[in-house]
């Protein structure tokens, strides 16, 4: 039996084989790209039965040895850095530690779960709408200190100024001289345009659009900056409605 620390990188990787005494047989370095992964295949061709260390559970490197049915299993960095004789990190050391911890049957070795491909596509479609909705709170604080600095009325017009028809408001009236300006048959067919379905409201819009507001010196700068960032909520609400359905 063979033990295979690997320590992952964005760029390359660091390995060290130890062989059933525990005995370091070989330590390496590999690029993160086809050539280096041939020089992985060596390794795994050469040295069987072999099982194989790293600190995480997904990535190239543990699909390819999972393509290869290679036993691979997994140190949280976490728990990894817990055994690291000094604070500061050294890959190749960790490569040598993720190889003895394996050897030594340390119980914070586990093997890695392997989940179904509909089940590990489940989960980066997750991760992805975690990530846009992520996205669309960090774009839209931005949008509503935009707002609170020249236009805080068309906060109060809808449940969030980065919904559709909220946004498509902004682009047709982006500032509030412009917003004033609205006639009521042509707020009515806004909203009747945009299924909005609390026409009830209708007179509480037409009010708030319309009522006196302090006007900033100069918003001409705040409303480059929304027009700057009006296209970016929009494809996000698009991927998440995409997403949702």
């Amino acid at each position: 039996m063979f033990f295979l620390g690997v320590d992952w990188a964005d760029d390359k990787h660091d390995l060290c084989l130890l062989d059933r005494n525990g005995q370091t047989l070989r330590t390496s370095i590999i690029s993160n790209d086809w050539n280096g992964f041939q020089s992985l295949q060596s390794i795994v061709d050469h040295f069987q039965p072999l099982r194989i260390n790293i600190e995480r559970p997904n990535g190239l490197v543990v699909d390819w040895l999972r393509q290869r049915e290679q036993a691979v299993y997994v140190t949280h960095p976490n728990i990894l850095a817990s055994y690291r004789p000094k604070r500061s990190k050294d890959d190749t050391a960790d490569a040598h530690l993720l190889a003895q911890l394996l050897w030594m049957n340390n119980s914070d070795v586990h093997p890695l779960t392997v989940s179904s491909d509909l089940v590990e596509e489940l989960k980066q479609h997750l991760h992805a709408y975690d990530q846009m909705l992520k996205h669309q709170r960090r774009f839209g604080n931005q949008l509503i200190y935009i707002l609170k600095q020249y236009y805080p009325a068309a906060l109060q017009l809808f449940k969030a100024p980065y919904s559709r028809i909220g946004l498509d408001f902004l682009e047709a009236y982006p500032n509030p001289v412009v917003a004033r300006a609205i006639s009521s048959k042509e707020l009515r067919h806004f909203l009747l345009d945009h299924a909005y379905c609390r026409m009830d409201r209708f007179d509480e819009i037409l009010q708030i659009v319309k009522q006196p507001s302090l006007d900033a010196c100069n918003f001409q700068g705040y409303v480059l900056q929304l027009e700057d960032i009006l296209p970016h909520l929009r494809l996000i609400f698009r991927s998440l409605g995409l997403r949702i359905k």
